[in-house]
């Protein structure tokens, strides 16, 4: 069987317990070396860790979890979107003039509520029947 040549470059303790234990087993330290190399790819064929491929599938299943809740969070938006352009009946332009500023203020109490919920720990969903719901009917009147 004919071999490849590969220069290897060892610290200097390393080479003298490779040498050492050829010595001792009376082979050459090229022979340990590649029974060692042997060894390593025998354990790991692909020559990746089990621990790394056991984390690399638990993220992987992490974020196709994340991006499954996502899917469903986008679709649950458009959906609402959609019934709510679809019932909410158009205004009359004295009524549109007359609810703008309150249609802004709604708009701006949902974007402090996003706010809120974008915050470390933070929840809109936990709080709607609290501060949010009191908030939103004062500002709908």
């Amino acid at each position: 069987m004919s071999r490849m040549g590969i220069t290897v470059y060892l610290p200097p303790e390393l080479e003298s317990q490779v040498l050492r234990i050829a010595k001792s087993r009376n082979l050459s330290a090229s022979g340990i070396i590649a029974n060692a190399v042997k060894t390593l790819f025998a354990e790991n064929p692909n020559g990746v860790p089990d621990g790394v491929t056991r984390q690399l599938a638990r993220i992987e299943s992490r974020l196709d979890k994340v991006m499954r809740d996502n899917a469903i969070l986008k679709e649950a938006l458009f959906f609402y979107v959609r019934v709510w352009l679809e019932y909410n009946p158009k205004l009359d332009e004295e009524e549109a003039e007359i609810n703008a500023a309150s249609d802004q203020a709604r708009f701006e109490l949902y974007l402090d509520y996003v706010r809120r919920g974008l915050e470390p720990r933070g929840s809109v969903a936990g709080d709607w029947e609290g501060q949010f719901a009191q908030a939103f009917a004062e500002v709908r009147r």
